[in-house]
């Protein structure tokens, strides 16, 4: 059966806009990664979604032994824009699941590590990670 683009379009909306409200689980072993890292450093989110509220809330209640001034969410607006943010902030790396914006990114300097996803399932020459486990060895050099 298929969804009306209308309906699919507010299902999206509903997820984007609601998911502190909804029950949206955490990727398996995100929820000790970014625990730990919040340990050493910041937690910084920037994403493509045009608010950032919904997704802050969020990543508080998902992250409860992280203090809430350890975690920013930034909202771009645009896929496009995170460039002028990283750039500005000197981030060196950024993890993204998104080809395009990788290409972006290291053509300006910054090392793209690629979260794998269905979605971006084409060859690329980024380094890649399959999940947080997998990221959990790059963040704190492990294994």
């Amino acid at each position: 059966m298929d969804l009306a683009p209308d309906i699919i379009q507010t299902l999206i909306r509903e997820l984007i806009d609601r998911p502190h409200e909804l029950t949206v689980a955490p990727i398996p072993h995100a929820v000790p990664v970014l625990t730990r890292l919040a340990r050493e450093t910041p937690l910084v989110f920037v994403t493509a979604r045009d608010r950032s509220g919904p997704i802050q809330t969020w990543l508080e209640r998902t992250l409860p032994e992280v203090r809430r001034e350890a975690i920013r969410v930034v909202a771009t607006g645009a896929h496009d824009t995170k460039l002028h943010y990283l750039l500005d902030h000197r981030v060196q790396y950024f993890v993204e699941d998104r080809l395009e914006t990788c290409q972006q990114l290291a053509e300006h300097g910054i090392t793209p590590i690629l979260f794998a996803q269905p979605w971006n399932r084409r060859l690329h020459p980024f380094r890649e990670v399959a999940d947080w486990p997998e990221l959990a060895g790059l963040l704190f050099e492990e294994g």
